[in-house]
């Protein structure tokens, strides 16, 4: 991409911002838009009602009644209907239960009312039962209610007046990858100018997130928190694997720089400690696959590879790529420094902080910590230019202690999962006792067994002794 080219998108990007917020008059628009949701259900609802009158095919989201005389003689469902006794021919009610729009028909001696809820509304709201508007309605209405002017009754509401964020989302696409294509060229030019690249590619994709841009985009299953969900950095699984290629970039691209950070005692501890927490980048993508998604990562439950799971083991495939080579970089100034007591010393200060976080990636940071003093020891890793035994352990080697994780990864979820199923089932067949019942249950055996009558009752001679009794 010329450098033209990127200029005059990045320019269309801010004209298109400032478009956005300033120039176009989204509060006007919108209230525009409720106005005409209102007459469209005014509308629908006259039209519906007409043809009520007719016994033809109605709308089943109005709610019709047919009073003939001042009796009930015909409705269309059971649903509760709220109306009042005005001869208006357009009504607005309000209750506990919402607010309902009415409007009525006189047709020779009967009235066909029709009355459709505007706002559902609940006495206990939670995340099941919240107030919410009717689907007719312009969804960028807030606050909608009843005022009362004069005679009439009418509806007051405000709208939300927002720029457009699916624009906002676009834009801040768009920006990144153009940055990102920049980034790509120029970064390794000198430390300052990939430092700096560094934090405008993490600013932005912070952006990104900030606005789910990719989410307002492109709305797939893809990118569907319902699919996968971890946290604000990944949201979605597509969201993990543009992190994950995202991390890529910023590795290679700072490969030739990271080289000469061996000439500087505290820049190899921190690189080497950065290696570590690195490592627990795997183990993380890979268990918040596991435990925060339907997905299956264990191919012996099932071989299919759709879309999604195949998107997920892309996402681990290229963690591991980045994890990979860091490693390489790392080894490749210890050995340019000769430093490796001290180095060994962060990487377990490193690994210490991550197992006060995460208890897991102590797995991997002992494996990890072996890793690098295996290929110390054995000069494994010293060179991709050519194929060498030495290479080929270094590959191996990393290759079995991240197959080891992801194992254990899953083991550790299957058993979490029999455990909690156990415990279920434990705790449905073994009920907590009930010490309050328990004594109640006392109590009545003790009266029960002081009464005469009963005791009468309950001996041998029970029935002989009423039948004199009675006789």
């Amino acid at each position: 991409m010329s450098q033209r080219f990127s200029f005059i998108l990045l320019l269309g990007c801010f004209g298109a911002l400032l478009i956005n917020h300033v120039v176009i008059d989204w509060k006007g628009y919108e209230f525009r838009k409720a106005q005409e949701s209102l007459d469209y259900i005014l509308n629908e609802q006259l039209a519906d009602l007409q043809s009520w009158t007719q016994d033809e095919n109605v709308n089943p989201l109005f709610r019709k009644r047919t009073l003939c005389f001042g009796r009930l003689s015909e409705w269309s469902d059971n649903r509760p209907f709220t109306s009042t006794l005005s001869q208006d021919s357009i009504q607005i009610v309000s209750n506990d239960q919402g607010i309902f729009l009415i409007q009525k028909l006189l047709v020779d001696d009967c009235m066909f009312v029709s009355s459709h809820q505007l706002l559902e509304q609940y006495d206990i709201s939670n995340q099941y039962l919240k107030s919410r508007l009717s689907t007719f309605l312009y969804e960028g209405i807030e606050g909608l209610n009843v005022s009362t002017s004069g005679e009439f009754d009418s509806i007051s509401f405000d709208v939300r007046g927002m720029p457009s964020e699916i624009i906002d989302s676009l834009v801040t696409i768009i920006i990144l990858f153009v940055l990102l294509m920049q980034y790509w060229r120029y970064s390794s030019i000198s430390t300052q100018t990939y430092i700096f690249g560094s934090l405008i590619m993490v600013v932005l994709r912070l952006l990104t997130l900030y606005f789910d841009a990719f989410q307002e985009i492109f709305r797939n299953d893809l990118f569907d928190p319902v699919q996968y969900t971890s946290s604000f950095v990944n949201p979605t699984l597509g969201d993990l694997l543009f992190n994950s290629i995202l991390l890529n970039v910023l590795i290679f691209r700072g490969a030739t720089i990271i080289q000469e950070l061996y000439k500087s005692k505290s820049s190899v501890i921190a690189v080497c400690a950065f290696n570590t927490i690195l490592s627990g980048l795997v183990l993380h993508v890979a268990w918040t696959i596991i435990s925060h998604s339907q997905l299956s990562l264990d191919v012996g439950q099932s071989i299919r590879f759709d879309l999604l799971r195949s998107i997920a083991y892309l996402s681990i495939i290229s963690s591991v790529i980045a994890y990979f080579y860091f490693t390489y970089l790392a080894l490749c100034i210890i050995r340019k420094s000769r430093l490796v007591l001290q180095v060994i010393i962060g990487s377990l200060f490193a690994a210490a902080l991550m197992a006060l976080l995460d208890t897991l990636s102590i797995t991997f940071s002992f494996i990890h910590i072996s890793i690098l003093l295996l290929s110390i020891r054995n000069n494994w890793g010293t060179s991709f230019k050519e194929f060498t035994y030495a290479n080929l352990l270094f590959i191996l080697s990393v290759s079995l202690g991240v197959s080891a994780v992801l194992s254990f990864c899953i083991y550790k979820y299957e058993e979490g999962a029999v455990l909690d199923s156990k415990k279920k089932f434990a705790n449905y067949l073994l009920l907590k006792r009930d010490v309050l019942g328990e004594y109640y249950l006392n109590q009545t055996i003790t009266k029960l067994s002081s009464d005469e009558n009963l005791a009468l009752v309950a001996s041998e001679r029970s029935r002989s002794a009423l039948e004199e009794q009675i006789l």
